[in-house]
């Protein structure tokens, strides 16, 4: 579902900001595809892949954040601490939920030729991560206010629009829609890729390939139906899919790690390399 869910994302971002008229499939399979092939291809080139885009994804995001320093007015992050701890709490929520994405990485550490240094490569991830978002979230604040952060879609992409350096630099939200894209396409193959690797697990099947095209038709047949509009995928976000991912990336997860502790130990589990 989360798969589907970041492929409805990165269409509407595309049909909204650049390509209005073309229809909703042409993404979902130009996307599936691209993404089925590199699923095929295996990790390794996925995460060659990452290595190149994952740094050109960060230069440009603090690229579009520096040009647009002479936006800010700091007065639009007052009031602070305005709302109680309950509120603050309940707001947290989502981002919780899809920070829980994370825990994809728990499958590539068991194929990593070291495992036991992978932990601190996750760990340097995530609060990079953690801190890129803030610095976004503090820097669409005090651009745009919070009354008119709430309304846009996509307030990245029209951060990135306000840029004009001289009368020469600008239009720069095409490049950050680039590497939106591609940074898109990594998390869509990335879930793709686990899906079809636990079910494959699951089912006792000696290749994960046996499963990329049904769990790709899987995924297009969400997409389609899940939502009607954007409208459905913000009603999605703001009712039950925090609550629902957290129960299963906290509770689900936590689980199987005490299962496996029970039924294992702390012997080392032999994994199969695959890909």
């Amino acid at each position: 579902m989360t798969t589907a869910i970041v492929l409805r994302i990165i269409t509407d971002l595309l049909i909204t900001a650049v390509m209005p008229e073309t229809p909703k499939t042409v993404f979902y399979l130009v996307m599936l595809i691209v993404s089925a092939y590199a699923v095929n291809a295996g990790l390794e080139p996925i995460g060659r892949l990452s290595e190149l885009v994952s740094p050109l994804v960060v230069l440009v995001l603090l690229l579009s954040l520096a040009l647009n320093v002479n936006h800010l007015k700091l007065e639009n992050l007052k009031p602070v601490f305005q709302l109680s701890m309950r509120e603050d709490l309940q707001n947290s929520l989502l981002p919780g939920g899809l920070y829980g994405i994370c825990i994809i990485m728990g499958v590539f550490m068991a194929y990593h030729n070291n495992p036991k240094d992978t932990l601190k490569a996750k760990l340097g991830g995530v609060v990079t991560g953690t801190l890129l978002i803030i610095l976004n979230l503090l820097m669409v604040i005090m651009v745009f206010g919070v009354n008119l952060c709430t309304q846009l879609q996509f307030p990245l992409y029209s951060l990135a629009q306000m840029i004009e350096v001289g009368d020469f630099f600008e239009r720069l939200e095409l490049l950050v829609m680039i590497f939106w894209i591609a940074a898109g396409f990594l998390s869509i193959t990335m879930l793709y890729y686990v899906s079809t690797l636990g079910f494959a697990q699951l089912l006792k099947l000696p290749d994960y390939k046996l499963l990329t095209p049904f769990i790709g038709v899987a995924v297009f047949i969400l997409t389609m139906t899940m939502f009607r509009n954007i409208t459905d995928t913000d009603a999605l976000f703001e009712g039950i899919f925090p609550y629902l991912a957290l129960s299963v990336e906290g509770g689900l997860t936590t689980l199987l790690f005490f299962v496996s502790l029970f039924r294992y130990g702390k012997k080392p589990i032999q994994i199969k390399k695959r890909g």
